[in-house]
């Protein structure tokens, strides 16, 4: 099979699902991506945690078949600190096993440190937050 006729079947494939109307009948998925630090200021990677997550509740309420997965224990922590019934829902979420906690490290890193401490650190402190936090629902 060519390249281009490869494409076009994706694309058939893929327009049946965009143009579906109501929720979906299968798992839905959403991910909150690492890079909130390098992309806006400090003060605004809190606020944007908080209506990320508060998104992602929202999703939950109008599609049962929705869940989310967050791997930074920090973020958890900035929604702990400024949005303590933001995070309650989350926790509320999480028993449920809709809001997955993933990774266990403080922040999700890229892997390219200067020593395998600095690793450990971050999930030792990762893991700390978690097991403090979430321990019955953390996998």
């Amino acid at each position: 099979m060519s390249l281009k006729t490869l494409m076009e079947e994706s694309q058939k494939d893929s327009s049946k699902v965009l143009i579906s109307e109501g929720p979906c009948s299968g798992s839905c998925n959403g991910i909150l991506p690492y890079r909130h630090c390098m992309t806006w200021p400090f003060r605004e990677t809190r606020r944007k945690c908080s209506r990320s997550c508060s998104t992602q509740l929202k999703m939950m309420e109008l599609n049962s078949n929705f869940n989310f997965c967050a791997s930074s224990a920090h973020h958890y922590e900035f929604l702990k600190q400024d949005h303590l019934k933001l995070f309650k829902r989350i926790r509320d979420e999480a028993a449920q096993g809709r809001f997955k906690m993933v990774g266990g490290s403080w922040v999700e890193f890229d892997g390219k440190v200067p020593s395998g401490e600095s690793m450990y650190r971050q999930f030792m402190y990762g893991l700390r937050f978690f097991k403090e936090n979430f321990w019955s629902y953390f996998k």
